[in-house]
């Protein structure tokens, strides 16, 4: 449309704050975490940042093989691998290297963790 673009300048993987990409929204994720004595569950959301449309159309048509992947990683989680900053840093970093492998040549940019719960 020819409304508010104010910085149209086909930025490709311009990720200053301000200007995102294409993004694929995922129903949460609830699972079980690995615990030991007691039963340990993770409400996640995540979206996700692509490199372009087609990127974003052909990842959102793989949709059952990235939650699948997502969902490997997360059962395997402790409540102390995703406490705090680092926890979720290191879950945004593993899910983006998990997918760029069952995913080569999507242009998966960035992951955002949406909402986030343990219970």
């Amino acid at each position: 449309g020819a409304g508010a673009g104010k910085d149209d300048r086909g930025g490709s993987h311009d990720t200053s704050h301000g200007s995102l990409g294409p993004t694929v929204h995922m129903e949460s994720f609830v699972v079980q975490l690995k615990a030991v004595d007691v039963e340990r569950y993770a409400h996640v959301t995540i979206d996700l940042e692509v490199g372009s449309e087609a990127d974003r159309d052909h990842v959102g048509g793989m949709l059952p093989l990235v939650r699948d992947t997502i969902i490997t990683f997360l059962i395997d989680q402790t409540v102390d691998d995703l406490k705090g900053s680092e926890g979720i840093a290191h879950l945004k970093e593993e899910v983006l290297t998990r997918l760029r492998r069952v995913l080569p040549g999507q242009r998966i940019t960035n992951v955002f963790v949406t909402d986030f719960i343990v219970q």
